[in-house]
């Protein structure tokens, strides 16, 4: 019964996630929606150039980052993901939020 429980539970979860990641364009895949590697100081080389923010609907949890030399920098203008090469919204990953306080923020993009 356990194991019902905790199935029922992690599938609710990724639902409630999916469904929020629908409505905002981002990836709805369950490996980037969460990392189940720990949190640590490898975080931003796990991460490094890459697209990332944290799932959740608040101003906070919406601003999309680039991991750069160990440093998450807010990327402020969008056009800036274009012109480097990166695809919107396919692009960005959804990492647990502890993963995301984990890497050292940097200066924003303009």
């Amino acid at each position: 019964m356990l194991h019902l429980k905790a199935s029922h539970a992690a599938m609710l979860a990724w639902i409630s996630v999916a469904m929020f990641a629908a409505g905002s364009g981002c990836s709805t895949k369950p490996e980037a929606v969460e990392s189940k590697q720990p949190v640590g100081a490898n975080a931003a080389a796990r991460y490094e150039r890459q697209l990332v923010r944290r799932p959740g609907s608040t101003p906070e949890d919406e601003k999309v980052y680039v991991v750069e030399y160990g440093k998450r920098r807010w990327i402020v203008n969008s056009d800036w993901i274009r012109q480097h090469g990166y695809k919107w919204p396919e692009d960005v990953r959804l990492i647990r939020s502890a993963e995301l306080d984990a890497i050292p923020l940097g200066e924003p993009i303009q």
